[in-house]
Order: structure tokens, then sequence, then C-alpha cells
């Protein structure tokens, strides 16, 4: 990936949806959640993921709807969101307490033909 400006929305994409759009009312929270997991997931054809179903994957994001905030500006395009405490990718914790852990459970996954 070449470096240059990033946006800030590589960071902060979905806790501006659930900070801004769930808090005004434009969004539900759970119409958020299919936005950002299962509508994703549908499309690109991951049967086993964006959904809390046994067999499947555990990708979850632990949050506060109250306090999500994405953070990244053009300045500071790393900038991790506030009011996200846990996530788990394929069941392992890879942020708790909002700090990362060193877990690495991720895989390249691959839209189905």
């Amino acid at each position: 990936m070449a470096m240059g400006i990033m946006h800030p929305r590589f960071c902060g994409t979905y806790a501006r949806i659930f900070g801004q759009c769930v808090r005004k009312g434009i969004l539900s929270l759970e119409g958020a959640s299919w936005k950002a997991s299962g509508f994703p997931a549908q499309k690109l054809g991951l049967a086993d993921r964006g959904l809390i179903r046994e067999g499947y994957k555990a990708d979850l994001v632990v949050l506060n709807p109250t306090t999500i905030q994405d953070r990244a500006t053009y300045a500071e395009p790393l900038q991790y969101p506030s009011g996200i405490e846990t996530v788990l990718v394929n069941g392992e914790m890879v942020i708790e307490a909002g700090k990362q852990t060193r877990a690495r459970p991720g895989r390249v996954i691959r839209r189905k033909s």
C-alpha cells in the first residue's frame, strides 16, 4: 500500500456510524450492527460470519453506545475510536479493557465464488 494521506475513516467508519447515526436516531443499534457485520458478510458470501449464532466465528465488538466516537482526523488518521472496550476475533481477545493484546487470530478470508 502506497503511503500518502490516509483518510480518517480508515479507523473511524463504524465508530462514526454508531457514535452519530445511532445516537441521533438515524439508525437503530440493531440496524447499525447489521450494516457493520451481517450485511457485509452476506454480500461477500461469508456463511459463518456476520451474526451471533452457534457454529459461527466469534468476531465480536463490545462497545458502549453512549460513548463510542471516532477520533481520527486528517492530521492523525490512525487514532482508534473511544468507547470500544473488548474485541474478539475468531473467539480470541484482541482488545481487552481498551488495550491491544498480542493475539493475532485473524486470517485473510476470500469471497466465495
